[in-house]
């Protein structure tokens, strides 16, 4: 699926490709899952939600949450590929302490 996606992008000429394809994917595509991760009060516990209960309803895409003191680092796993060496260039965090704050690197 990955060597899927990179082809797709080569084809089509988007280095954003796979930009595009999260953007179309809703959270209510998750079914009752996606209603549970909608009511949660902070981004944290949405994702700590997700990692949760994903394995009942997807097998292409589940998370691995690492805490780091006051930061949560969040690694995608696609397709059951556990992380290898250095953390995922999709890695998302947060700090703990404030709850609000959200990076994105990659």
């Amino acid at each position: 699926m990955i060597d899927l996606l990179r082809a797709s992008s080569l084809a089509c000429g988007r280095e954003d490709f796979g930009l595009l394809v999260a953007d179309a994917f809703k959270v209510s595509m998750l079914g009752a899952l996606g209603l549970l991760i909608r009511e949660q009060q902070t981004v944290g516990a949405a994702i700590e939600v997700f990692a949760q209960f994903s394995k009942y309803t997807t097998n292409t895409l589940s998370i691995w949450i690492e805490t780091l003191g006051d930061e949560v680092v969040v690694h995608p796993i696609l397709f059951g590929r556990p992380p290898r060496g250095d953390p995922s260039p999709s890695t998302w965090s947060w700090a703990t302490s404030s709850g609000d704050a959200l990076a994105v690197g990659g």
